[in-house]
C-alpha cells in the first residue's frame, strides 16, 4: 500500500491481523460490508438489524403461527443481526422464536436440518431463510417433498438487488419467488468511497457505521 502511494483502504474482511497491519499505516480505512462491534473503524455495511425486523413483521403479518430459522444465528456480524431484528420483529408482536425450530450451521447442514423440519407432520408454516444457502437448502428441499413456497408455507428469502434474478430467483422457478430482503451493493460502494473522502479530509475523531437500506421484495416486481 505505502508503495503504491494508497490514500486509502477499503476492506471487505474481519480478519484482526490485517486489521492490525492498516490501521499503523495512518490510511483512511473504511470496512466494506463487514463490521466487528470492537473495532473502531469506519464501516459501511447492510442492514442486517432492519432486514431480519422487516422479515419477521412481513411473516407475522401473512398469518403464519411457526417460524423457523433457517441460517447462522452467531460467528459474525451478519449473522448476529440478522438474528437479532428477526428476534425484535416477532417480540414486537408478542411472538417468540422456538428454538425447536432453528436450524444452525453451515453448510450440508442447513439441507439436512431443513429436510427434517418440512418433513415432520408439524412443519413450520414460515421460514426466514435469510441467506443463500439456507434459501437453496428450502428450495431444493422443497422439490423433494413436492412443496411449494406461497401455497404450503410462506418465506422470506435475502439477496443482493443486483443479483436478485440470478442468485434467488432462479431458485424458484416453479412459480413468483418468495418475498426477499434486498440492498444495492452499488450504493454501498458509493458510500464507502464517500466514507474514506470524508476520513481523509477530517481525520481522527470517532468512527462511525453507515447503514445501507434494505428493502423487502415481493415476487417478480421490478
Amino acid at each position: 500500500l505505502r508503495a503504491a502511494g494508497a490514500w486509502g483502504v477499503a476492506l471487505d474482511t474481519l480478519d484482526s491481523a490485517v486489521l492490525g497491519v492498516i490501521s499503523r499505516l495512518g490510511l483512511p480505512v473504511v470496512m466494506v460490508n463487514a463490521w466487528e462491534e470492537t473495532v473502531r473503524v469506519d464501516a459501511v455495511v447492510q442492514d442486517d438489524y432492519l432486514g431480519g425486523f422487516m422479515a419477521a413483521q412481513h411473516l407475522v403479518e401473512s398469518g403464519v403461527k411457526r417460524i423457523a430459522w433457517i441460517g447462522p444465528s452467531g460467528g459474525h456480524c451478519h449473522a448476529r443481526q440478522r438474528y437479532a431484528g428477526a428476534v425484535a420483529g416477532l417480540r414486537a408482536a408478542g411472538r417468540e422464536l422456538d428454538p425447536e425450530l432453528c436450524v444452525d450451521g453451515a453448510g450440508a447442514e442447513f439441507h439436512a436440518g431443513t429436510r427434517q423440519l418440512l418433513g415432520s407432520k408439524r412443519r413450520p408454516d414460515g421460514i426466514l431463510a435469510l441467506w443463500t444457502g439456507p434459501a437453496k437448502a428450502v428450495s431444493s428441499v422443497s422439490k423433494d417433498l413436492g412443496l411449494v413456497p406461497g401455497r404450503d408455507f410462506r418465506m422470506v428469502g435475502w439477496c443482493v438487488e443486483e443479483l436478485y434474478e440470478s442468485r434467488y430467483a432462479i431458485l424458484f422457478r416453479a412459480g413468483p419467488p418468495p418475498p426477499a430482503i434486498t440492498w444495492k451493493a452499488g450504493t454501498m460502494a458509493q458510500r464507502a468511497l464517500t466514507a474514506l473522502t470524508e476520513r481523509r479530509a477530517q481525520p481522527g475523531g470517532d468512527a462511525v457505521r453507515v447503514s445501507v437500506a434494505v428493502r423487502l421484495r415481493e415476487g417478480d416486481e421490478e
